[in-house]
């Protein structure tokens, strides 16, 4: 299908409606660890790129590190190409419902 893309700010909206976007998106690869923690919250797949450890930390958390976590040394065209249609499917993030229901989040 087609591929669409875009930019959410929230210099015009909050972040419930935010993270209703994110619900309603396919893939989100983002380096912020709230868009990270916003997205995963909808059920939405995550990429993430780790500009900082937290973003890491996070995906650890979920147990995605090791597939869903890219480094700003791998951060060219050829390797973001092959990270992004590598990803996992969406199956993987199946559990992130129960994840979320944790008292340890």
């Amino acid at each position: 299908g087609d591929v669409r893309t875009g930019l959410v700010s929230n210099e015009t909206i909050n972040h419930h409606d935010i993270k209703a976007v994110f619900g309603q998106t396919d893939l989100m690869f983002g380096m912020r660890l709230h868009a990270c923690i916003l997205a995963s919250s909808a059920m939405t797949p995550i990429l993430g790129l780790r500009y900082q450890p937290k973003v890491e930390y996070f995906l650890q958390s979920l147990g995605l590190a090791d597939t869903c976590c890219i480094t700003f040394d791998r951060f060219d065209v050829e390797s973001l190409t092959t990270f992004i249609l590598a990803a996992p499917p969406p199956t993987i993030f199946c559990h992130l419902d129960t994840v979320y229901q944790s008292p340890q989040l």
